[in-house]
């Protein structure tokens, strides 16, 4: 059975603290009628916006959420897609080029 959103949501939370500390602030967006389609995390790591929406496995991002996150991505964030775990959220953070070390 696969994990709720909300898990998948606090590993990665739990797993960005670990990993980054005082080079991470963010926090989890709370769904309600206010924040339809925006991202589930959003916070800065290393002087960068980042914005990450969260999925179960073979779930995927709402056009409406797409939109939004492409106008992060246009805006300069590093945007994280249909993220199902912490190790997916970890490859897209390389890939960008974030300073990992």
């Amino acid at each position: 059975m696969a994990q709720p959103e909300t898990a998948i949501i606090k590993k990665i939370m739990s797993g960005l603290q670990q990993e980054y500390g005082d080079r991470w602030c963010g926090y989890k967006v709370h769904g309600d009628r206010y924040t339809v389609n925006q991202p589930d995390i959003v916070g800065c790591l290393d002087g960068r916006a980042l914005v990450i929406e969260a999925k179960q496995p073979g779930e995927h991002a709402r056009p409406g959420q797409l939109a939004i996150l492409r106008r992060w991505r246009r805006s300069g964030a590093l945007v994280v897609v249909d993220a199902s775990s912490w190790e997916d959220v970890q490859r897209a953070i390389r890939k960008d080029g974030v300073n990992t070390g």
